[in-house]
């Protein structure tokens, strides 16, 4: 397996990526497009695990970040949907410029599921969605509500007084500095109209979003998207069943 970093030219953006090969040629590509805010650093390693495992099973897979977070250029001030939607068509563009001639499948992590799923619609492309946020508005409401939360904490701030908030900057949420744009593109974004042989991964599907198959996580896969602070290592085991699982649901589909 070889792992090669580079930057893609987007539009006048360097995105940061990471290509993950097989040993032999591959038979099929992922595309990974990534949570947002804290959500991104800390699913880092688990899905740099994801992608090792699945090309062991002959898939290789590009990972990147979205301008003005990561290692790409700009910064946080600057990241909406819109701007990741067109990063999100660039990368693609460019694992198909790498990799000519095998099929790509789409993956979106969380709030990604918001750009994966009218990237796979658009390029009529297979559509894998982690865990994916399916409101933008309840998302938003729910980072907002732990922001805030986190901000009282004194556990977090020990010299803080008891019910005061720790005080950040204009728009700030999770830590980052945001644009006006980001919830304003955000907010209306939900998930709709979904393939029927999308695949989704997670504890549990809501109604009224039903795909044809949901792969169920275990706790130690799942957990890490309600948890403001992880200490405990992403079990090599679980991801590489969960890739085995991807593997064949790719060969039967095929």
């Amino acid at each position: 397996m070889r792992q090669i970093p580079m930057y893609l030219n987007a539009g006048g953006e360097n995105l940061f990526a990471v290509l993950q090969r097989p040993i032999e040629a591959p038979r099929q590509a992922y595309l990974l497009c990534p949570p947002m805010l804290h959500e991104h650093p800390r699913s880092h390693r688990l899905f740099a695990l994801l992608a090792q495992s699945l090309a062991t099973h002959g898939i290789a897979s590009l990972r990147f970040d979205y301008a003005g977070s990561g290692d790409s250029s700009g910064d946080s001030q600057s990241l909406d949907l819109d701007s990741a939607d067109t990063d999100a068509e660039f990368a693609l563009a460019h694992l198909r410029q790498l990799l000519p001639d095998i099929p790509v499948t789409i993956m979106g992590i969380r709030a990604g599921a918001l750009i994966a799923a009218p990237l796979a619609r658009l390029q009529q492309l297979p559509l894998v969605l982690w865990q994916p946020v399916h409101s933008g508005a309840q998302w938003l409401q729910v980072l907002q509500r732990r922001d805030s939360e986190e901000r009282r904490s004194t556990r977090r701030f020990p010299f803080q007084r008891s019910g005061t908030q720790r005080p950040v900057a204009a728009g700030s949420l999770m830590g980052f500095r945001l644009g006006p744009t980001f919830s304003a593109s955000i907010y209306p974004r939900t998930l709709a109209e979904l393939p029927a042989d999308c695949i989704v991964l997670d504890r549990s599907v809501p109604e009224p979003i039903e795909p044809v198959r949901n792969i169920p996580l275990p706790a130690a896969l799942a957990d890490w998207a309600d948890q403001i602070d992880i200490s405990a290592p992403f079990p090599a085991q679980a991801i590489a069943e969960i890739a085995a699982t991807l593997a064949q649901a790719g060969r039967s589909a095929s």
